[in-house]
């Protein structure tokens, strides 16, 4: 695989490079960490990454993004920290042949690579960003490996706190003093709530946003005029597409939503007592469980109806 040096592109950027010992520069440097591929290889990452992993996971603003990469504007820069996280991301999603035309023996060596020149950004400490700490966390709570199989659930807590760090659990609320906008906060902490839903799920494990610290039931999901600037400006999806993809992660913030009490039922913080052993209280959640699937299964479904049935009479 061919790699650059990050400095090759001049919209990315390494916030604490000359703060950084000559050793530890030397190191990264042995380990790859400030290169990146070039050519159609990148660009097909790209591309992979907001086909694949973007829809549901939309941290990156992607019309900035765009606008970024093709004409490498520099008025606005991104964190060498977050475009190897979203490498590592849409590593896992380009098929093997293209793979293997970009020069990486597998998917699987390329997605480690990927994901040690991240992680090692991270550790370094060469991004002081919270925004971008956080956005590289979201996409490396993707790592799991025999290995380490916490490693999912480790970076989704990082991720929770440099968001909390952020105030982005409260982007409803006076956003005057936010570090970002309100629709970035929104965007940033709706991408956590589904992470975490759908890491504890898979993996079985306690939810580490529960309904404590953010209530979904309180507050609207994403929707499609939170993506506005986005539908014309992807280059891998059309606007008819691209509206169709919003609405389903707003039906997947909606699950989000109704799975919660079925998680904090079924997998209990390890300091909540007692619900195992209510027999009582157990058949009371489970109707209400039950109950919230349901009502999000029929939304659901007379949304997507009611669009394909305009789309039949057109």
């Amino acid at each position: 695989m061919m790699l650059v040096p990050f400095s090759y592109f001049p919209y990315l950027s390494i916030q604490n490079l000359c703060k950084l010992p000559p050793a530890d520069v030397a190191y990264l440097e042995s380990q790859r960490s400030f290169d990146v591929p070039v050519g159609d290889f990148l660009d097909r990452l790209i591309s992979h990454y907001f086909l694949s992993v973007h829809p549901c996971l939309p941290i990156i603003n992607e019309a900035e993004f765009w606008e970024m990469y093709r004409k490498g504007v520099t008025s606005s820069s991104c964190s060498l920290l977050v475009f190897q996280a979203m490498l590592f991301a849409a590593s896992s999603y380009i098929p093997l042949n293209e793979a293997k035309a970009g020069g990486a023996e597998s998917i699987l060596r390329m997605r480690d690579s990927f994901y040690r020149r991240a992680k090692l950004l991270y550790d370094f400490r060469l991004e002081d960003d919270c925004l971008q700490l956080c956005q590289a966390a979201i996409l490396l709570s993707y790592h799991c490996s025999s290995e380490d199989r916490l490693s999912n659930a480790s970076w989704l807590a990082l991720a929770i706190d440099h968001a909390r760090t952020l105030n982005a659990h409260h982007y409803y609320r006076d956003s005057s003093q936010a570090y970002a906008s309100p629709t970035t906060l929104k965007r940033l902490w709706w991408c956590i709530v589904i992470r975490d839903r759908l890491v504890a799920l898979g993996m079985r494990r306690s939810l580490q946003i529960p309904p404590a610290l953010f209530d979904p039931f309180s507050w609207a999901p994403l929707q499609l005029e939170d993506f506005e600037d986005e539908i014309h400006a992807s280059e891998v999806y059309d606007p008819d597409t691209k509206t169709q993809l919003c609405g389903i992660l707003t039906s997947l913030c909606h699950l989000a939503v109704a799975m919660t009490m079925l998680l904090t039922t079924l997998y209990p913080d390890s300091g909540y007592k007692g619900v195992a052993t209510d027999h009582r209280l157990l058949l009371t959640r489970a109707g209400d469980i039950k109950a919230r699937l349901n009502y999000w299964e029929e939304i659901i479904w007379s949304y997507f109806l009611h669009k394909l049935l305009i789309a039949i009479r057109l």
